[in-house]
């Protein structure tokens, strides 16, 4: 309502209140620019009001009077941080609703703010029911010695893959923010547009900065951490894909070389073959099926060779498809098709050569 809202909290000892907190305090007087003093573990902050903004709809889960600058703390510039206590919300796609959300549940519920008692509460995977062996796991409790307290399981979720398809899904278990803290690395997730990225990190970077300046800004996109769980496959991907082609290259060098001879030798035959009445499909077929009995000879040698390949790269994985002889098939089409394109240049012009200048070739 009031004030800039890019720089309202960027300075130490600001503050910026809710209409209702600046009718309370200031009455009809404009609020900017005032002081409020409040206590906080008996120490006492002035705020300077830098902005207002409308009252946070009662259906709201982020309830506030007052937003104040984190700057404004010393413990705020500590670079050795030990809380996690942040909340995180999740934005749906346009269309879905928090029923179906929620559909993602095997059984039970998900945390609600109508239950108190979810502060002692855990939603868990379908591995970890398998792990601890619970038939009806809702309603049973689960200790957890690193903050030596035990939480009711509540609900039941699907298992998801958060790791790479290389390992197995690991039993999780989910719990409020406030119920435990971790010492681990802590991340602020950011969906930005593509329009102009290296602009936006620019801006990132420097509210990052004024906001905490000892510690360094590292950043990293989502689709290039999950491309990392799968380089090794990328890269082998690439390295195949290059030789494949090369030997496809050498290949078809070889049949259409291969072709030319063949046709050669067979000129005077094709020429008789012609003037006996021999019609054009029955010449290509003639000079073709030397050809495919080579290219199926060669499918029957390496299909067994690239089954077991496969199977040895797919066992790498925990989770992985089977192979059937669709995609043998498959292959073995496109090679045939590929000989085929080679050699029909040499067949095509063979075959259509004038009867009487076959007879005549030396």
């Amino acid at each position: 309502m009031e004030g800039d809202a890019k720089t309202a909290l960027a300075a130490p000892n600001s503050v910026v209140i809710t209409n209702s907190t600046a009718t309370k305090y200031f009455k009809n007087e404009n609020p900017l620019a005032k002081v409020l003093t409040v206590d906080i573990d008996g120490a006492e902050y002035p705020f300077k009001v830098t902005g207002v903004v409308k009252d946070v709809p009662k259906n709201s889960h982020f309830r506030f009077d007052f937003l104040v600058s984190l700057e404004t703390f010393e413990w705020s510039r500590e670079t050795n941080w030990f809380m996690n206590n942040h909340i995180t919300y999740l934005l749906l796609q346009k269309g879905i609703s928090k029923e179906q959300m929620e559909e993602k549940l095997a059984e039970g519920r998900f945390f609600s703010l109508d239950f108190p008692t979810d502060t002692s509460a855990i939603v868990i995977n379908e591995e970890a029911v398998r792990y601890f062996g619970l038939t009806n796991p809702l309603g049973k409790h689960i200790y957890i010695p690193y903050k030596e307290k035990e939480f009711q399981i509540i609900g039941v979720i699907k298992d998801i893959h958060y790791e790479s398809l290389h390992k197995k899904v690991k039993r999780m278990g989910l719990v409020l923010s406030k119920t435990i803290f971790s010492d681990h690395d802590r991340y602020i997730f950011a969906r930005i547009s593509s329009a102009n990225i290296p602009k936006t990190l620019d801006s990132i970077k420097d509210t990052w900065n004024s906001l905490s300046p000892e510690l360094a800004f590292e950043y990293s996109f989502l689709d290039e951490e999950l491309e990392k769980l799968y380089r090794q496959e990328i890269n082998t991907g690439k390295i195949v894909a290059s030789f494949s082609f090369l030997a496809i290259l050498i290949s078809c060098l070889g049949i259409f070389g291969l072709a030319a001879f063949m046709a050669e030798q067979k000129t005077k035959e094709i020429g008789i073959r012609k003037i006996l009445g021999a019609k054009l499909p029955d010449v290509i077929l003639l000079l073709s099926k030397e050809f495919m009995k080579w290219i199926l000879i060669a499918n029957l040698i390496v299909w067994p060779v690239g089954f077991l390949i496969m199977k040895r790269w797919l066992e790498n994985f925990a989770y992985r498809t089977n192979i059937g002889i669709g995609v043998f098939l498959l292959t073995g089409g496109l090679a045939t098709s590929i000989a085929i394109m080679t050699i029909s240049y040499q067949v095509k012009k063979v075959a259509t050569a004038n009867p009487v200048d076959s007879l005549r070739y030396e």
